[in-house]
């Protein structure tokens, strides 16, 4: 699984405020990449829902 940088402070600007902070940046990160990969225009590049 290939990964794209994310940008922290892009990150910190899409996390829910409502959570004042009580999150792990890592776990967000790995949010992200997932999300990423989920609308990839090629179907084949896209996780499968059995990973």
């Amino acid at each position: 699984m290939k990964k794209a940088p994310v940008n922290i402070s892009s990150l910190e600007n899409i996390i829910d405020p409502m959570l004042e902070g009580k999150y792990d940046m890592g776990e967000m990160e790995a949010l992200v990449q997932v999300a990423l990969q989920c609308v990839e225009e090629d179907k084949d590049t896209r996780p499968t829902m059995s990973c």
